[in-house]
């Protein structure tokens, strides 16, 4: 298992390529404030999408989309400031961390299957 940092500017077509190869895999979301303070979001939720908004309202965001599609949750993220994907050493992604300036960090756990039916090394592209 290993933690890689994402650049910012490569956070857009990174996350692109996640939603994508992830889409519908099982995910939870926890947040863990500056104070330490945790509190899940929500969890067995399948991801519908992960994107980084450029313009949310004058500051940048990162919207995490999951639920069945007529009832879906969104946790958006607002002036993120650093994003890193745990995994596993085939390539599979363990968890996204993005942490924003005021120092919360929103923690998207996968919660897929251990066996999974892609090729090894294709998880991210």
């Amino acid at each position: 298992m290993h933690t890689r940092d994402i650049p910012i500017d490569q956070w857009q077509p990174f996350l692109d390529t996640f939603t994508r190869l992830h889409q519908g895999d099982q995910i939870g979301i926890e947040c863990i404030g500056p104070g330490s303070t945790r509190r899940s979001e929500f969890h067995h939720r399948p991801l519908l999408g992960v994107v980084a908004v450029p313009d949310c309202g004058g500051s940048s965001c990162i919207e995490v989309i999951a639920g069945p599609q007529l009832h879906a949750q969104t946790r958006t993220i607002r002036d993120p400031s650093h994003l890193s994907v745990t995994e596993r050493d085939d390539g599979y992604p363990l968890s996204l961390q993005i942490t924003d300036n005021d120092g919360a960090v929103t923690l998207l756990r996968m919660e897929s299957p251990i066996q999974s039916s892609k090729p090894p090394g294709n998880y991210l592209g």
